[in-house]
């Protein structure tokens, strides 16, 4: 089971590959809450007091073992949040 900062960069990780733009997973440290955000609303949210934690980039493929991530966990919430990504299997 994925936790909140493992869901947040799947999610980034999706974004930046939907949009072709790099997006950060921010924290925030009163809140105690991931957000993902795209490069250009980054300004906004250091001013909300979020901090950085990790970014991705579209077209770059992490390993997913530095974050800890199964390969089916990364399949099944690709598939679920961004089914666009996925190849199709019935073809």
């Amino acid at each position: 089971m994925l936790n909140s900062i493992q869901r947040a960069i799947l999610k980034a990780y999706g974004l930046s590959q939907l949009t072709l733009k790099s997006h950060a997973v921010m924290y925030h440290d009163y809140d105690g809450i991931y957000v993902v955000c795209s490069c250009e609303d980054i300004i906004y949210k250091y001013e909300d007091g979020y901090s950085i934690v990790d970014w991705q980039h579209p077209r770059i493929i992490p390993c997913w073992n530095e974050y800890d991530i199964e390969p089916d966990e990364f399949s099944e919430y690709m598939y679920k949040h961004f089914p666009t990504l996925c190849p199709d299997e019935d073809k």
